[in-house]
């Protein structure tokens, strides 16, 4: 039976999983942007051109780590949002952590007159914090590791960076498939992005650690100690 829409959230959208949804049941999907503090921020319409934010529900600014704005175009520190409905708890100019850019202001072709998001990278503390091949550090955000990861013959994925290196702990990974290539993959990603990568190593898991809350998180930093994730649990494994 073929769906009338495919909604997409939770996690970053990229370009092979649209290709993968247009070729299982022959529609795009509709990329949505929302947070458990707010419920839906935006969302595509049908010319799939930018994510329309939702401004008579919430007032969303993209800032800088000083709280100033950002230019439009250009990927912020994090958003500050105002939900315009929530009488019990008021939230007004809480931060989220996620890094978005804005489009200019022209208007969408399909009349809409709400501004646009042009592209979500994920959030900060999902972001790897590795030497750069200029000098000095540079973030990695999110959607590099995502689009490294997507085509890979496996159920679930989790990437964790501590102080001996990165490891990358895969559920299902087909019999005949390498693990080997699985960190080869990351590594070459990170080193187009820009950073020098620490030892990478793939390994293999029944599934990823998941949270008190039953989240699996994909990229995790855990560097100077604490919980080492990776382990497998009893329930089965995705990538939420």
């Amino acid at each position: 039976m073929q769906p009338g829409a495919v909604l997409s959230a939770s996690e970053v959208l990229t370009a092979e999983a649209r290709r993968d949804v247009e070729h299982a049941w022959n529609r795009r999907p509709f990329n949505v942007y929302a947070a458990t503090e707010t419920a839906g921020i935006a969302a595509e319409c049908g010319q799939h051109a930018g994510l329309h934010l939702f401004e008579d529900l919430v007032i969303t600014e993209v800032v800088d780590d000083e709280g100033r704005p950002f230019t439009p175009g250009e990927y912020g520190s994090r958003l500050l949002v105002t939900v315009l409905g929530s009488r019990t708890l008021p939230l007004i100019r809480y931060g989220l952590s996620d890094s978005v850019r804005m489009l200019p202001a022209p208007p969408c072709p399909c009349g809409r007159p709400f501004l646009r998001i042009g592209g979500v990278q994920g959030r900060a503390e999902e972001a790897l914090r590795l030497p750069a091949a200029r000098g000095g550090d540079i973030l990695v955000q999110p959607n590099v590791v995502h689009r490294a990861m997507e085509l890979l013959p496996l159920t679930g994925w989790q990437v964790v960076l501590d102080d001996s290196g990165i490891t990358v702990y895969v559920a299902g990974l087909a019999e005949l498939a390498d693990t080997g290539q699985v960190a080869r993959r990351l590594a070459d990603a990170l080193a187009l992005a820009g950073a020098v990568a620490p030892p990478v190593r793939a390994v293999r898991v029944p599934a990823v650690s998941r949270t008190a809350l039953g989240k699996a998180p994909l990229i995790r930093s855990v560097r100077g100690g604490g919980e080492h994730p990776g382990r497998g649990r009893d329930k089965a494994a995705d990538t939420d």
